[in-house]
């Protein structure tokens, strides 16, 4: 058996954020690769390209303390691609982030999937988050998964109660064949 693939995880929380509010936010984005072999001259250069993708070139030099919350929220998606991850794990990526920024940050994340092949799993509330972005989704209700498929999927055929209502279908109508002809439902046959 091969040995487990060991990776730093890197949280805008903690002990890590204590360590990156001094530095400006260049320094922040470029700290994990350091841990991960890369020169800091290669660091440097990434971490700008990263920043300047994400709409925060123009905050480079400025520290975090200073940011606003969604702009907290790239510096942190950054600071987690700078260390090129095979798997990038996201907790409500876009919960803070103005609506328009919001919108425009899908999209990137879109294409930094398509671009670069980067496996993403993403835990949101957001449907629109979802429908947007992933390829495959699942659906989890009390610690259980109720559903996994296309986003399509799911939207066209939620599996259960629970799936159908988190996707906006206001009413579910349970319904039970008898004999191949009638449809009989809580009020009756139809």
């Amino acid at each position: 058996m091969a040995p487990a693939h060991r990776s730093n995880l890197f949280s805008a929380h903690g002990r890590l954020q204590r360590k990156t509010d001094d530095l400006a936010v260049l320094e922040n984005v470029a700290y994990g690769q350091r841990y991960q072999g890369i020169d800091a001259e290669t660091g440097r250069r990434e971490a700008l390209q990263l920043l300047d993708r994400l709409g925060l070139g123009q905050h480079a030099h400025r520290k975090p303390l200073t940011l606003s919350g969604g702009e907290k929220q790239r510096v942190s998606i950054a600071r987690a691609l700078a260390c090129h991850p095979k798997l990038l794990l996201l907790d409500e990526p876009l919960s803070a982030l103005d609506p328009q920024f919001k919108a425009d940050l899908r999209q990137e994340l879109k294409a930094l999937h398509r671009d670069t092949g980067l496996t993403v799993l993403m835990v949101t509330h957001d449907f629109l988050d979802a429908f947007t972005l992933a390829d495959r989704a699942g659906v989890m209700h009390n610690g259980r998964l109720e559903q996994v498929g296309t986003v399509k999927e799911i939207f066209r055929r939620p599996a259960t109660p629970f799936v159908a209502e988190f996707v906006g279908m206001a009413k579910v109508l349970f319904a039970t064949f008898q004999d191949s002809q009638s449809l009989f439902t809580e009020q009756g046959e139809l």
